[in-house]
């Protein structure tokens, strides 16, 4: 568990800027592999600002330290970010090219979820995530995401769930996982034989306000709105990332960069995956 766990973290990445010599970072992102081109994963909302001067941060192999890697490079090459059709859903996806001295890994289509059948109340999850307060490249070296536990509690009727586990600011974007467990919970009751494999799930959206409105004792009208965590978070599923893979805009790119860039699909059939 303790190897897969690390693989896992490097498939993560964080998303930000670089501002007066400073990383600051907007969310956490992953990667994939499809068709054999690699592609980076994260929260739309993560994207949309200034999308023209994102980095993306990562580790590297030989200089052993954190890299800001410019997304205009991808930019310049024609490629873009591609959005769910549905402009409610909080997914984006833009191919990545890797260096050869980026230290990152892919998760394989093998482990990515396929059906909302693993997805139920009471499910523990994971998930890898850039904390704020706690990552500093200064401090850690790395890009080194935090790992955290929840459990799915409850799952609605639009393929998205919620998870018992706080999100806070640069956590949007992050992979969720299912974590693997002797014991489940069936109609019939507790048995033993839970899911024994990691799978992704979705990815990790925003969390859930709650808002509380304090009233003037003088006048009786709102005069202060507080807004709080509820410490529950909204997961997309992953079946919204195969229904980015289906539509015409990422058909049409992925056939731009197999026909104009081959050597983009040879370089990156040199990568490792997660196992």
């Amino acid at each position: 568990m303790k190897s897969l766990i690390n693989q896992i973290k490097e498939a993560v990445v964080f998303i930000g800027f670089i501002n007066n010599g400073h990383e600051q970072i907007m969310g956490t992102g992953f990667l994939v592999q499809i068709d054999d081109i690699f592609h980076l994963v994260t929260a739309k909302h993560v994207i949309e600002k200034n999308w023209q001067q994102l980095h993306v941060f990562l580790n590297t192999k030989q200089l052993k330290q954190p890299y800001a890697k410019p997304l205009s490079i991808i930019y310049n090459d024609g490629y873009s970010w591609i959005r769910h059709p549905d402009p409610k859903v909080d997914i984006a996806m833009l191919p990545f090219i890797k260096g050869i001295d980026d230290q990152v890994l892919f998760i394989p289509n093998d482990l990515i979820s396929r059906s909302m059948n693993e997805i139920h109340e009471l499910v523990d999850v994971f998930y890898a995530s850039f904390q704020p307060g706690l990552n500093s490249f200064k401090n850690d070296g790395c890009v080194n995401p935090i790992v955290r536990k929840g459990v799915i509690s409850r799952v609605n009727n639009d393929d998205t769930f919620y998870i018992d586990g706080s999100a806070f600011p640069g956590n949007s974007g992050s992979p969720v996982f299912l974590f693997p467990t002797p014991v489940k919970i069936s109609e019939t009751g507790i048995s033993i034989g839970g899911p024994t494999k990691i799978a992704l799930l979705g990815v990790m959206g925003a969390y859930l306000p709650y808002q509380d409105v304090a009233i003037s004792q003088q006048t009786g009208k709102p005069r202060v709105i507080f807004e709080e965590n509820t410490g529950l978070s909204l997961i997309w599923s992953t079946k919204f990332i195969d229904q980015i893979i289906q539509s015409n805009d990422f058909r049409n790119q992925m056939s731009v960069i197999k026909n104009k860039i081959p050597k983009a699909v040879e370089g990156n059939q040199n990568a490792n995956s997660v196992t």
